[in-house]
């Protein structure tokens, strides 16, 4: 991973009426420009918890390994740091909860 993006704040108010911002810093992967969001929907996209690695194959594509329950699909988000072009890939954790996730470059 060359370089990393800062995804921009989001700003919100507690119950309490207390002020927070929620950075996100997403990986560049490689000289391909290809941003990794993680799943987006979590408020850690990238948790060591899930995500154990990260490889490139020999075909150039970035391949994650995760973990969760057997048979659960896994989606991930990246982008195109240039042009945001954006696109999911996803995997399926086999029955030992463990699975790979393939993120061909954008």
């Amino acid at each position: 991973m060359n370089s990393i993006i800062l995804i921009p704040p989001v700003d919100s108010l507690s119950s309490s009426g207390d002020g927070f911002s929620y950075f996100q810093v997403a990986p560049i992967l490689g000289e391909s420009e290809t941003v990794l969001l993680g799943e987006v929907a979590k408020f850690v996209p990238l948790s060591s918890n899930r995500f154990s690695s990260i490889s490139t194959s020999a075909s150039g594509a970035y391949v994650l390994a995760f973990g969760g329950a057997a048979g659960e699909v896994v989606t991930v988000t990246a982008a195109h740091a240039e042009s945001g072009e954006l696109k999911r890939f996803s995997g399926t954790a086999g029955a030992d909860g463990k699975g790979i996730i393939t993120v061909t470059p954008l």
